[in-house]
């Protein structure tokens, strides 16, 4: 009756230029590897659900957060809010000009809060203000370094520093040029006790010397032949730096080297985006996982590295009026009161990112794998049974999308050029843990690829699977 071999699933989304070397996709799943004693190779997990944390009651997008001491700090619209751990909110005052997205930063009493166009606000605990010194220069970029606000200036290659612990106080004197090779600073960046000045082309690193006459100076041989193409996509944790790079690719940095982390496919993808300059990035972790999320507003897609198992994944949101699969929901994210908090592309809700929520905000998620490409040495061969190994009787007590829910098989034998009817099999009402899912007679040809879909709101963990083939179809 054939031979039985175990499933390759896809743990990383590499859709290369032929779907016969790899179709291979993770659409809201994300890949974990097992202990060495497990009979699997790891399992692919479902990416977080959306659980309403706070609503600002507000019909404008959250365009950025930020944590100073014990508040949350948000802007939602053209709004400031002050947000505690108790989700007491304060509107701290408004901002002017049209609402965009921000750029946010703080020194422990004052949050600067930079727009699109140039002006910055602070707010501290109870006042928003904007910064009308004469001297500031307007800005592309902040950050904050050893108690000074530190801005970009727009369209060159200089930086300026506000005066100690004082956002609101500048100097029209208080500025440097990056050195090494000037070009437009895109973004400056606070890592480490050390100031990152990314230019459009290069990278180079300054340093707080206690210079009287001006406090930052270049480290000599911190440079890199690396520049920067979207001034938000830069972030940061304990691994490294991460950014959209100039040529397309994403990096990391390592000390001061960039190091490059995507791959072909996904760079291939990015070249194609009519728009890549207004991606953002954001960062969390959860249960051991360390996430750099980049987002695509333009195009409307979201990529996810993985940087404890260095494997990417694509995140994305329904949209419940066009039912089309849009970028992820999220548009901002903050640590907060011990959890992960988003803010919503939409409206001003702040969620939790949730494990053990299956849905963004009570609209479905739509979680795909492709798998790799089997070849039996390009005989033909007929598949006669493909078994999934997972989470079964996962279904939600109730009558409505979940009481009964069911996983989607296709398959393609022609490198995922085409795809086979939808086959759909039950995972089991809630209990039912021992609902097998299995399909027979899924394909023939001298390829297999399959793809897998579930929509119902459960519990979603896939750690194997299983096919029945023979060799000899004619």
């Amino acid at each position: 009756m054939g031979d039985t071999t175990e499933i390759q699933f896809a743990i990383n989304s590499y859709k290369a230029r032929s779907g016969l070397l790899s179709a291979e996709r993770l659409v809201n799943f994300y890949a974990e590897p097992s202990p060495p004693s497990s009979s699997f190779r790891g399992a692919l997990i479902g990416t977080p659900g959306l659980k309403l944390w706070k609503d600002l009651n507000q019909f404008e997008p959250i365009y950025g957060s930020i944590v100073m001491g014990e508040n949350l700090y948000v802007v939602c619209g053209l709004n400031v809010y002050k947000i505690d751990s108790g989700k007491t909110e304060t509107l701290l005052g408004t901002l002017g000009g049209a609402p965009d997205r921000v750029m946010m930063t703080e020194n422990g009493t004052q949050v600067t809060i930079t727009l699109s166009n140039g002006d910055s606000y602070f707010a501290t605990t109870s006042t928003l203000t904007k910064i009308t010194d004469a001297d500031y220069p307007g800005a592309s970029s902040n950050t904050t370094l050893n108690g000074y606000t530190i801005v970009s200036k727009t369209t060159t290659a200089q930086f300026y520093i506000s005066a100690l612990n004082d956002t609101s106080s500048w100097d029209a004197l208080d500025f440097a040029t990056a050195e090494a090779r000037p070009d437009n600073l895109v973004r400056v960046f606070a890592n480490n006790n050390e100031l990152w000045l990314f230019g459009e082309r290069t990278t180079e690193i300054w340093a707080n010397t206690g210079n009287p006459l001006f406090p930052f100076e270049r480290i000599r041989g911190a440079f890199m032949e690396v520049g920067c193409t979207a001034k938000s996509s830069v972030v940061d944790d304990q691994e490294g730096i991460f950014w959209l790079g100039d040529d397309f690719s994403v990096y990391q940095a390592r000390g001061y080297q960039a190091i490059r982390i995507s791959t072909y496919p996904i760079e291939k993808e990015f070249e194609s985006y009519a728009t890549i300059s207004d991606a953002f990035g954001t960062f969390y972790i959860q249960e051991g996982h360390r996430f750099y999320v980049l987002t695509f507003p333009t195009v409307n897609k979201t990529w996810v590295f993985d940087v404890t198992t260095g494997l990417w994944h694509e995140r994305s949101s329904r949209n419940p009026v066009t039912s089309s699969n849009d970028r992820w929901l999220t548009n901002s994210l903050s640590f907060f009161a011990s959890l992960n908090l988003v803010g919503d592309k939409n409206t001003g809700k702040i969620y939790e990112l949730d494990l053990d929520t299956y849905t963004d905000a009570g609209t479905s998620i739509i979680g795909e794998i492709v798998t790799a490409t089997e070849f039996k040495r390009f005989s033909r061969f007929n598949s006669n049974r493909l078994v999934l190994v997972m989470d079964t009787g996962v279904g939600i007590d109730g009558s409505g999308q979940g009481d009964s829910p069911e996983i989607m098989l296709q398959t393609s034998s022609d490198g995922a050029r085409t795809w086979s009817t939808e086959l759909w099999q039950p995972i089991g009402a809630i209990g039912s843990y021992e609902t097998e899912v299995f399909w027979h007679n899924v394909g023939h040809g001298r390829s297999l690829i399959s793809r897998i879909r579930i929509s119902d709101p459960v519990k979603r963990v896939i750690v194997g699977g299983y096919i029945n083939q023979e060799i000899g179809y004619a």
